[in-house]
């Protein structure tokens, strides 16, 4: 649980008052997802921030009968379907555990007192918000703007720790292309 108290000082850039910590600890619950538990399915209503402390995640959507990967979340990660969690309403996707993981979460209403008892950590909420959204904004352009080839080299560059962890056809539906179009990709990749 220390790591996620030090990722959240580090997002909030000074040390937190000792009364948050205390406050975090008591709060904050580990749990070990094994691998291919689905911690949300569409229909439910995400509940549950989580930290990831080890292990890896994915999140698809359904097209049909194709499962769309949306984004894979790894250590040191926050994880949470947004949508559902802060407008309170159904998901639509799907959260899965690719390895067996070790994550600590809080849930929606507790969050929420975390707010009103510090308002400090509402900065530390804004400036999640901001990183994440701006991830998003860069894969969402990268997407449109860039080649099958290109996507794979700035992914296996900026990512490499996750080369070898996440499945080829899980890989090439996050990128929105066939398995052998990754397979070609990876080939003239420019790594």
């Amino acid at each position: 649980m220390k790591k996620v108290i030090e990722f959240l000082e580090m997002i909030h850039s000074s040390p937190f008052p000792n009364e948050l910590k205390a406050y975090l600890y008591d709060v904050l619950q580990t749990q070990i997802i094994k691998k291919r538990v689905k911690v949300l399915r569409v229909g439910q209503v995400s509940d549950r921030i989580y930290f990831i402390e080890k292990g890896l995640f994915r999140c698809y959507v359904m097209r049909g009968e194709d499962e769309i990967c949306k984004w894979f979340m790894r250590e040191g990660n926050i994880m949470i379907s947004v949508n559902s969690f802060f407008n309170r309403k159904q998901s639509t996707e799907t959260i899965e555990a690719l390895e067996e993981s070790e994550v600590h979460w809080i849930t929606f209403d507790q969050l929420q007192k975390i707010y009103e008892l510090f308002p400090e950590f509402r900065r530390i909420g804004q400036r999640l918000t901001e990183i994440y959204y701006c991830a998003s904004e860069v894969r969402a352009d990268d997407l449109r703007m860039k080649q099958a080839d290109e996507l794979y080299s700035d992914w296996i560059t900026n990512q490499p720790e996750l080369a070898g962890r996440i499945k080829k056809s899980y890989l090439a539906s996050y990128f929105g292309i066939t398995p052998p179009t990754l397979s070609r990709a990876k080939k003239t990749a420019k790594i």
